[in-house]
């Protein structure tokens, strides 16, 4: 897109921030910021947390959230991109209602928002009990999200709508400037 997403503002709002009202709103008591840089942790209401693959897109980030979490002994991770611009308490609400989780439920399987009938990742909720298993397929060549879970598993699926529409270019914006 051209700049960075999580502190482009709409509304005097960032989008990256947007995400994280919604998670605090939602209840979420600690807000990860993984691979943040000192300006994001400078204007986003979180805690850094080191990305320990930092070239692996998205799916780095996510396994980084999980060893972080687990270290603090979480059971798990609601994640969300920082380029929603329609996210809202209420849709984090229901992604965690709808994905009828509960500690030692999962079996380390994912519930993973839909937007259009396809999988949004990463937004969805990540039990750290999969965490091994996935970043033993990522350090095995896994870097997709697909390919993560190839043939072996598929994550629940919730149906997210409007508020899980990411960003990712200018035109997505129009409307929101």
């Amino acid at each position: 897109m051209g700049a960075d997403k999580a502190l482009l503002e709409i509304g005097g709002v960032s989008l990256g921030q947007r995400s994280v009202n919604a998670l605090l709103g939602a209840g979420i008591r600690e807000v990860m910021l993984v691979g943040a840089s000192d300006e994001h942790a400078a204007h986003l209401d979180g805690i850094v947390v080191a990305d320990r693959w930092a070239d692996a897109g998205p799916v780095g980030g996510l396994l980084s959230a999980l060893n972080a979490a687990e270290s603090v002994d979480a059971t798990a991770v609601v994640c969300l991109a920082c380029d929603l611009p329609q996210v809202a308490v209420s849709d984090v609400e229901r992604l965690i209602r709808e994905a009828e989780w509960s500690p030692g439920s999962s079996e380390g399987v994912p519930t993973v928002v839909t937007v259009d009938g396809q999988l949004a990742f990463p937004n969805g909720l990540w039990p750290v009990d999969g965490r091994r298993r996935w970043e033993q397929r990522f350090l095995g060549g896994a870097t997709s999200f697909h390919a993560l879970f190839g043939v072996w598993e598929q994550p629940r699926r919730v149906v997210g709508g409007a508020g899980f529409g990411d960003a990712d270019r200018p035109e997505d914006l129009i409307g929101f400037l």
